[in-house]
């Protein structure tokens, strides 16, 4: 978990001594998590064991993070999503010249949106159906304000929702 955390957002970057560390920060969490994990399944029957291995292994992949770094997941498979962040109205054009293609622009804001999350300023604004916390981050990059709305998914793990460049 902790390689493809580290794989998926640092698509652009990669570095084998970084995806390392990830990776053997998410043994270790993973292997301590399980072991947990298999006491409460012991104690509390099957269902039980399901959630807490699945709980397990996402901290596993959020604290395999060198210094617990936030881990994003990104929207690259939804397509619809990807349009909307890269819209007009979203102004990415303030930080990158924009090619046309959603995708490829959509990866080029990915640093954008990662810093933002990383340093900003992190605000809960709701809650999902399933009971995980909406929060949005806002930070200010190269002069202009981004704002992030994202789900968190467990501890420093974030399910992106929107983003766009504030304008006034």
């Amino acid at each position: 978990m902790g390689f493809g955390a580290y794989a998926i957002t640092h698509r652009d970057n990669f570095q084998w001594r970084e995806a390392a560390l990830w990776t053997a920060g998410g043994v270790v969490v993973g292997a301590t998590f399980g072991a947990g994990a298999q006491w409460v399944a012991g104690a509390l029957g099957a269902e039980a064991a399901v959630t807490a291995g699945t709980a397990a292994t996402t901290a596993g992949a959020a604290a395999s993070s060198p210094a617990g770094q936030r881990t994003i997941l990104w929207l690259e498979e939804q397509l619809p999503k990807v349009e909307h962040i890269m819209a007009q109205k979203h102004a990415w054009d303030r930080l990158i010249n924009l090619s046309g293609n959603a995708l490829q622009d959509y990866r080029a804001i990915q640093p954008y949106i990662q810093q933002a999350i990383n340093v900003g300023t992190m605000n809960q604004i709701g809650v999902n159906k399933q009971g995980q916390a909406i929060v949005e981050f806002v930070a200010t990059i190269n002069g202009q304000q981004i704002l992030v709305q994202a789900v968190q998914i467990a501890a420093n793990v974030f399910k992106i929702g929107d983003a766009w460049v504030i304008t006034r």
